[in-house]
């Protein structure tokens, strides 16, 4: 029985890219081993021609319960218009990346409802397990709670 669905993000930068970070596989295969849906759009892919309204569309078409996005620090701001594109059509936006790492404060700020600090392996598993209820006490995130910033500590590696 699937628990839900989650879309994974990379936003076009101008630099064709022909596969999706690494991540997406890593964070893609957890997902499914803890009963998720998975479902994944590199827009910087050089085969991938798909602008945002038509992620939009997606959103819209498949319902997913989060998602993630991917930030580098040098392609932040095609990601932070994306956010701000899909945020009014998002349940949860997530992000990960060395750019979250660097800045999840700037990452909130910009749209994101959590942002991932460090190796997200464990942390994003354990998310899933205690999502949608009692993900706030996970370790390696940082989040929003009441206007205020919430900065867990980091997950131990």
């Amino acid at each position: 029985m699937k628990k839900g669905k989650i879309l994974f993000l990379k936003a076009r930068t101008g630099m064709d890219d022909p596969s999706p970070p690494m991540s997406f596989s890593y964070l893609g295969r957890i997902a499914k081993e803890e009963g998720y849906e998975v479902l994944v759009e590199n827009l910087n892919a050089q085969y991938n021609e798909k602008i945002n309204k038509e992620i939009i569309e997606l959103i819209k078409k498949e319902t997913p319960d989060m998602i993630g996005i991917h930030i580098f620090t040098n392609a932040a701001r095609y990601s932070y218009e994306l956010m701000r594109e899909i945020r009014p059509f998002s349940k949860l936006i997530i992000a990960g990346g060395p750019h979250s790492t660097a800045c999840p404060e700037e990452i909130l700020e910009r749209g994101a409802d959590v942002a991932f600090i460090g190796e997200a392996e464990i942390s994003f598993r354990n998310f899933l397990k205690n999502f949608p209820k009692k993900w706030k006490k996970i370790k390696g995130i940082v989040y929003m709670d009441n206007n205020k910033i919430i900065r867990n500590k980091p997950e131990e590696i």
